[in-house]
This record gives structure tokens, sequence and C-alpha cells, in this order.
């Protein structure tokens, strides 16, 4: 169903149900910022947000899982590779190493906006998704 109409994992409904659940790897596209932003829009007006600096994680995963007792979102989930598993991960050259005693940090900016700064953040969101995305890109480049 997903694989036939993408978008639908854009909007969550009380009927659609993802049982166990919904993994997809998204395809992000950075704003001028350099940022990826993902926004949950509530009908108030309302939203939570997930952004982060698109150079350092170049994947993100969003996660669903909505059944009779459970009803939980990973809105974006920033990474550095697809939720497919190591073996599949490193055939696609996605795999990323630290050497022993190395450190990485990555910043991570999340939380609740109120109706204003939703409306602020959907427009950076709709000017960032007017871009080719970075599949897209490199489909072009070859």
């Amino acid at each position: 169903l997903i694989r036939e109409q993408p978008e639908r994992h854009r909007t969550i409904s009380e009927s659609l149900r993802y049982d166990p659940e919904l993994v997809l790897a998204l395809d992000c596209i950075a704003g001028t910022d350099g940022l990826v932003h993902a926004m949950q829009l509530h009908p108030d007006g309302q939203a939570d947000f997930v952004s982060y600096h698109s150079a350092d994680f170049d994947h993100a995963v969003r996660w669903i899982s909505r059944s009779d007792g459970r009803d939980a979102l990973g809105l974006l989930l920033p990474s550095t590779a697809e939720p497919d598993g190591y073996t599949a991960e490193e055939a696609k050259g996605n795999l990323k190493m630290l050497a022993s005693q190395s450190v990485a940090s990555f910043a991570v900016e999340f939380g609740a906006l109120d109706r204003q700064e939703a409306a602020a953040l959907r427009e950076k969101i709709a000017v960032a998704a007017s871009q080719p995305s970075p599949s897209a890109r490199n489909a072009e480049n070859q």
C-alpha cells in the first residue's frame, strides 16, 4: 500500500492502522540553513518537530506503530544508515565506523511549537520540499 502511494505516511488518521509497524527510510531535503526539518502538525495548529544538520546524518527513518493498545510515532529518527541491518547497510556502503576511543558529537533539536512557530516551520519545510531530493540530484549527476 505504501509502495504504491508513499505520500500516505504523511497523514496519520485515527482509522489508519500499522500493525505491527511501518518503518521507512526517508530521503530528506535540507533547507538553505543546512537543516532537515520534520513536523507533526496537530489539528489545533500546534506541532511537534525534529531538526538536525544534514551533514551529520545522511539518512532518516520514520517509524509508525498503530494497533490495538499501541499508538507510537518516531516522527523522524536521524541516522547514519537505513534500518535494513548491518549486512545490508554494509553492502550499500552506508556503514560509518569510529576508531577505538574516538568521539563523535551530533546535535538534534526537537520539541513542541505553538501555532505561530508551527506556521513558520511549515513554510521552511515547503521551501526545502520544492528542491530536488538527494537521490534525484545523484541520479541527475550520473
